[in-house]
């Protein structure tokens, strides 16, 4: 709770980068005009004529466009497009299913129902935590800026009431086991696609002269 006293939920309350360094891809792409910069997206990406799709195992379809440099790139480093597009869509997007079934898991749709009770005692209405930070994150950053002060008090005093009402219910408790037991499961069910990812990195290393390929030897969600 400490930390939520001085930065809310780090959304209004975090400093401002003004020292962005500027990508030169999208310096080079901004100055193109519109006809241009559809040319350099279907050179890059590729065109909806050339789409492959791939099933994932949850049932859900992810496509690529196989005429792109992108795809082409990817097909030359790891081979076979398909399996390399679904063992990476799979790993890259492991801790989403965790959260998912978190979200879904009727422990966590309970204590959501407690804490949005505890917060209404306090004043707010949200049906879950996330709605809570959305309200900051959803601000206009012109607004935000105008009413700077008033905006950082507001966040992070209803992050302190958002950590006390969690606290009182147990929902980051329970999240906590949760997460090792969805994690665990998951990992089971996508073994096939994640020794697919490792093999594909393995292969691909193995094609560098002088690559040491134990970076592949583990993949974290």
């Amino acid at each position: 709770m400490p930390l939520h006293r001085t930065m809310g939920y780090g959304i209004t309350t975090a400093p401002t980068n003004t020292n962005r360094p500027i990508d030169p891809n999208e310096d080079y792409v901004r100055r193109l005009s519109g006809s241009d910069r559809q040319t350099y997206s279907n050179a890059l990406f590729g065109t909806p004529r050339h789409r492959l799709d791939i099933t994932l195992p949850n049932g859900e379809v992810t496509f690529v466009y196989t005429d792109g440099c992108t795809s082409r790139a990817e097909q030359s480093v790891y081979g076979e497009l398909r399996s390399w597009v679904l063992a990476d869509t799979v790993v890259v997007n492991l801790r989403f299913e965790v959260d998912d079934r978190i979200r879904r898991d009727p422990g966590v749709i309970a204590a959501d129902r407690r804490w949005s009770a505890c917060m209404a005692a306090r004043g707010y209405r949200y049906r879950t935590p996330g709605d809570a930070q959305n309200r900051f994150a959803a601000l206009d950053r012109n607004a935000v800026s105008r009413r700077a002060v008033q905006v950082r008090r507001s966040e992070i005093a209803q992050a302190v009431d958002d950590a006390r009402c969690d606290r009182q219910v147990g929902r980051a408790r329970l999240i906590r086991v949760l997460y090792r037991q969805y994690s665990d499961q998951i990992a089971r069910e996508r073994a096939p696609q994640i020794r697919a990812y490792q093999a594909l990195i393995s292969q691909a290393l193995r094609r560098q002269p002088g690559t040491d390929d134990s970076a592949a030897s583990g993949v974290h969600g």
